[in-house]
């Protein structure tokens, strides 16, 4: 008796075997394996022999199985590989990024992690820093390293070329340009600000949209309009340049001496 429950057992376990070894067999040919590949081949072997064993069976069917999973995690790999695109924000192009670049994280069967390479201007994180105005483009390189879920020895990479393209003058940079160039305007014969005698000249606009405004420290000398009145002994005053260009704005000092009637 207990001959023929060992033999019973042996017997499930052998058609338990089998069972996972056909499912195994059609998950593989689903997969794109082909019948003639070696770990099929052995599978069937092994359940058509007279007297197979289950053991056997399940160690060859485990191959099989690590066999579509390479199938499946190539595919997926190679699928996603062929799909996968940068996402560019509205009116950004890969020769013209102004802003960040959203980087997909995975997809159907893959991670994808990111590598910005020799590209000082993209994080890896899809992060874009523009070069400050007055510099130069950059162009670079970012890498997607897609890699199979199923099977992690399974991955490729995808390389994507970007230029990020320099900044646009911002409103206070405009404004200082506007204050490195402001200047007096004198009436002949002054020339200098240290020797004062007829009425200034004050620019009320400039270059990059500005708008100045001015304000002398005693309008009894200097008026905020640039008017000259001369009194007994010399006065040095102040005059301030408030220069608005958008939301930015400086200011520029002009130390003015009024020479003496």
């Amino acid at each position: 008796t207990g001959l023929t429950v060992v033999n019973t057992v042996a017997q499930k376990e052998v058609a338990a075997a089998i069972v996972a070894a056909k499912a195994a067999q059609s998950e593989f040919i689903a997969a794109g394996g082909l019948t003639t590949a070696s770990e099929y081949q052995a599978v069937k072997s092994e359940i058509e022999k007279t007297t197979p064993v289950a053991s056997t069976i399940n160690a060859k069917t485990t191959d099989l199985i690590d066999k579509t999973k390479e199938l499946k995690g190539k595919k997926a790999v190679a699928d996603a590989k062929a799909a996968l695109e940068l996402g560019f924000a509205s009116g950004d192009t890969a020769v013209n990024v102004t802003k960040d670049i959203t980087l997909k994280s995975a997809d159907t069967g893959v991670t994808i992690t990111w590598s910005a390479v020799a590209n000082s201007a993209v994080s890896d994180a899809g992060v874009v820093t523009r070069p400050a105005f007055g510099g130069s483009d950059v162009t670079g390189t970012i890498v997607a390293t897609i890699t199979s879920t199923i099977d992690t020895n399974q991955n490729d990479s995808k390389s994507f070329t970007v230029t990020v393209k320099v900044a646009p003058q911002t409103d206070l940079e405009k404004a200082e340009v506007v204050k490195g160039t402001l200047a007096l305007g004198f009436t002949t014969p002054d020339t200098v600000a240290t020797d004062v005698t007829k009425n200034l000249t004050l620019a009320k606009t400039g270059a990059n949209d500005a708008t100045i405004t001015w304000e002398s420290s005693n309008t009894a000398v200097v008026a905020n309009d640039g008017k000259v009145t001369q009194a007994v002994g010399d006065i040095t005053i102040t005059l301030t340049a408030t220069i608005k260009v958008g939301d930015a704005t400086v200011t520029k000092l002009f130390v003015v001496t009024v020479k003496s009637l």
